[in-house]
């Protein structure tokens, strides 16, 4: 018995198929779970706190660590992927070894600690900034503040911070 399929049954599968793939392609969150590489935004909290000397508790933000993780797998600055560059720095094992990164961990490396350090990442339409007080750059020197904040009595800015003799 021969089976025939109708100009319209053909139009209506093509039309799903093609509505299918475009959901897919355009949504990929829904279906491999928000991150289109399987690399997690715990595993870039872990691997920029060990690129930028802080952690959860000093200053790295999961809502700032999410537009970086975005920013980075959409416009990558290397060839080289979060996921290789998390296993070569060996984020998972217990060891404080030197590791020897490739030109492109480098400047993958650097890309994650320049979005922390200036709080600016990359978009579509560009440069873009997620944060200026709450970038690293503050936290870093310990005794800077962002513009317009004031922590301190009248004048504070004018003596040495507590520790620093001349």
């Amino acid at each position: 018995m021969e089976k025939t399929i109708t100009r319209r049954k053909f139009i209506t599968y093509c039309g799903m198929s093609a509505a299918a793939v475009a959901a897919y392609t355009t949504l990929p969150g829904i279906f491999t779970g928000c991150s289109t590489s399987g690399f997690g935004i715990d595993k870039f909290m872990k691997m920029s706190a060990i690129l930028t000397a802080f952690d959860k508790d000093s200053g790295l933000d999961e809502k700032l660590g999410n537009i970086y993780l975005e920013s980075l797998e959409q416009f990558p600055p290397s060839k080289t992927t979060l996921s290789e560059l998390y296993e070569t720095l060996g984020v998972d094992s217990n060891t404080s070894e030197t590791v020897e990164l490739s030109e492109d961990q480098e400047k993958l490396a650097a890309a994650v600690i320049t979005c922390w350090y200036t709080g600016n990442y990359t978009t579509a339409d560009g440069q873009k900034s997620a944060t200026y007080e709450d970038m690293l750059a503050w936290k870093a020197t310990e005794y800077v503040t962002p513009n317009a904040q004031c922590h301190g009595v009248m004048g504070f800015w004018a003596y040495a911070p507590k520790g620093v003799t001349s």
